[in-house]
């Protein structure tokens, strides 16, 4: 019986997929604005950042139109992130780097990072808030002006490519995407005005500053943990949408760095980003693993003598994982040998969630090097 029904979701998820290569359009559908300087201020939190800060300034600086703005926060970074920014900068006076400051109580830094750079952006129409990470075509941020002028629901949110390196980033990532894209927030569900379901990546965000600014800001989720879904949550709650763009043509990002650093990265964030608390997360946790796995442990016993008859649920939901994986390119390629690790990558994702759960059942997360025992 668990079988069958994992046949049927994992058949459900690669229909989905499919569905949503259609339902959200490419980032270059859209013509690139034509502004003699686009309204657009740019702000990038970054906290030890020092290896991708250097680049992601330089292809901010390199838009077209120009940007009005680009403001770097350096979140009390110790290996000279804010030096590496000034030089990429290179005197270019549309380019700031400020420091965050002290965090305040009950704050998640990246959120106070956001908040900070916000104020200090000049007022400009629309704001976009990045991660450090990332690299822009020159026409990035102008096909998502017009993107969001053309959608007019407040903003749009890229879905940037993800560059992986290391077979643990190509195992888990996948497999990471599939997840949040059918379990978590699927995307018909995102998108419908009615639904509370929202979903945004947190590296491209652009919004109207109007918006931004009624309803709250970052200083409105000063303690959420996952920023970027939180802030759509609650634009869409204001009667706007983070308009969801594939971005993988023009944007791009190297997402973690090895094994240790994805592992704490989703320690984070599988935990942070199920709806509900630590308890539900483990959970859902145990019912994606139970949808991975059935399938496998099925074919196993299905084909000692005998059995032979019970394999063609086991086999029909292996090739939907299988299909998942690989349609979870373009936004994450990977090469086709890797096509049956979506079970391997989706029991590293379990792991984390159950082990992010117990953090904020013993103490609180701790992400890049400081506790937040409040965060939710």
């Amino acid at each position: 019986m668990v079988t069958a029904i994992a046949a049927a979701v994992w058949s459900a998820v690669v229909g989905l997929q499919l569905h949503e290569r259609r339902a959200v359009p490419e980032a270059t559908v859209f013509a690139p604005a034509e502004d003699a300087v686009m309204p657009v201020a740019v702000v990038v939190p970054a906290r030890d950042e020092a290896r991708s800060i250097g680049h992601c300034v330089a292809t901010l600086r390199a838009q077209t139109p120009p940007l009005a703005a680009i403001i770097v926060v350096d979140d009390g970074s110790t290996d000279g992130t804010g030096d590496v920014a000034r030089r990429a900068a290179d005197g270019d006076p549309r380019v700031r780097v400020v420091e965050a400051g002290p965090l305040p109580d009950g704050w998640i830094g990246k959120n106070w990072a956001c908040w900070k750079g916000a104020g200090e952006a000049p007022d400009t129409a629309w704001l976009v808030f990045s991660d450090a990470d990332m690299v822009f075509e020159p026409d990035a941020v102008a096909r998502a002006l017009t993107a969001a002028r053309t959608l007019g629901r407040g903003g749009v949110t890229l879905f940037p490519r993800v560059d992986c390196v290391t077979r643990a980033e190509r195992w888990v990532i996948p497999a990471a995407l599939v997840a949040i894209g059918t379990f978590v927030a699927p995307g018909p569900l995102a998108r419908h005005p009615s639904s509370p379901v929202a979903l945004a990546a947190g590296g491209f965000i652009l919004i109207d500053r109007g918006l931004y600014e009624r309803i709250g800001g970052h200083r409105a989720q000063r303690s959420r943990m996952v920023d970027d879904v939180t802030l759509a949550t609650r634009v869409k709650a204001a009667g706007g949408l983070l308009s969801h763009v594939q971005g993988h043509r023009v944007v791009h990002l190297r997402m973690y760095h090895g094994a240790r650093d994805l592992w704490r990265g989703w320690r984070k964030n599988a935990s942070f980003g199920h709806p509900g608390g630590p308890g539900k997360a483990i959970a859902g946790a145990a019912l994606v693993a139970a949808l991975t796995l059935a399938p496998w442990v099925s074919l196993l016993a299905g084909v000692r003598p005998g059995r032979r008859t019970r394999v063609a649920a086991p086999l029909v939901a292996i090739g939907a994982q299988v299909a998942a994986q690989r349609l979870a390119g373009p936004m994450v390629p990977t090469p086709r040998r890797d096509a049956v690790t979506l079970p391997v990558g989706m029991v590293v994702l379990v792991a984390a969630a159950v082990r992010g759960a117990l953090d904020r059942m013993t103490g609180g997360a701790v992400w890049r090097g400081r506790r937040y025992p409040r965060a939710t």
